[in-house]
């Protein structure tokens, strides 16, 4: 990885089966990017995957208790 990248924790909102409102929040540790220009932390790819994968995660095992 770059020398512009860094680790953090981030909230992610877990959605509830219906998709209409949340279950709660779950820290997910991402690689996130700063831009050299304006200092802004950006999501890498990576990052969102991880992210989206979390989300997944809690939503099948949840599924599979019902």
């Amino acid at each position: 990885m770059s020398d512009n990248v860094r680790f953090v924790e981030v909230p992610v909102r877990i959605p509830n089966l219906e998709r209409d409102g949340t279950t709660g929040t779950q820290m997910v540790r991402v690689p996130m990017t700063i831009d050299p220009h304006t200092g802004e932390e950006l999501l890498t790819e990576e990052a969102v995957e991880l992210i989206d994968n979390a989300k997944a995660r809690s939503i099948g095992s949840r599924s599979r208790r019902k």
